[in-house]
């Protein structure tokens, strides 16, 4: 497992070299780690404005049954094929555009 205790974020290369390895993430429901790791899917997500939150992730995750943290596991190497820099590139250009309302950054347009 990784853990991320961000109090800000918009995207962690950390993230997704954890789940390149099939290592679930848990992380902040903030910035675009909140698109990449799916609560109870490849990873556990906690409310970034209250880290006290985080240790109820903790607990969640070290509470499993070894055969449901391998589906994790299993989720997040599936996570991690379906991405590529090229997809995280528009992801993070896409945010851009939407928060500066410039439109079409994330598109090639």
């Amino acid at each position: 497992m990784t853990v991320l205790p961000y109090s800000s974020v918009l995207t962690s290369g950390t993230a997704y070299l954890s789940l390149s390895f099939g290592t679930p993430v848990i992380a902040p429901r903030a910035g675009l780690l909140s698109e990449v790791i799916e609560d109870g899917v490849n990873g556990f997500l906690y409310p970034v404005a209250d880290q006290s939150y985080l240790e109820l992730a903790l607990h969640r995750y070290l509470n499993l049954p070894l055969a449901e943290r391998a589906i994790l596991r299993r989720g997040a190497a599936e996570t991690a094929a379906r991405l590529d820099w090229k997809e995280a590139g528009a992801a993070v250009a896409n945010a851009f555009s939407v928060a500066s309302g410039i439109a079409g950054l994330g598109t090639g347009a």
